[in-house]
């Protein structure tokens, strides 16, 4: 299988992670899909508003909290070490966040080698870009 191509499984994954992360109030900012060209693989990127996943206060206690709640799941396409928790503040986030504004909801938007606001994505599925 292409290693650049996000499965069905990941994609439903992320969301059911996402649906979770939101029924316990962690303010989930930002979450998406980016294929990582340097490690050949997907992260599942979050940005969040609450100071439980704040990863400038407390680092371990943010990826803490996303395992935990990963491993309550029990899912099979989506571990702990695809994710990738952000700061609102970050570059990337930011560059998106002038793009897209998709409100509080969950979106299927897939991007495949684009340029998006100078940043180039090799594959990009976002499901929330709300930081504004």
């Amino acid at each position: 299988m292409d290693k650049t191509s996000l499965v069905e499984k990941q994609i439903q994954e992320g969301k059911i992670f996402l649906t979770e992360l939101d029924k316990q109030n962690l303010q989930i900012k930002a979450a998406f899909w980016m294929y990582d060209e340097n490690d050949s693989s997907w992260k599942f990127v979050i940005s969040s508003a609450s100071e439980k996943l704040n990863v400038k206060i407390n680092i371990l206690e943010a990826y803490s909290t996303l395992t935990e709640i990963l491993r309550t799941l029990e899912l099979t396409a989506l571990s702990a070490s695809d994710v990738l928790l952000l700061p609102l503040d970050n570059p990337l986030i930011q560059s998106f966040g002038r793009l897209f504004q998709t409100g509080k909801g969950i979106v299927n938007i897939s991007f495949s080698k684009t340029l998006l606001n100078d940043v180039f994505v090799e594959g990009l599925f976002l499901y929330r870009m709300n930081i504004k």
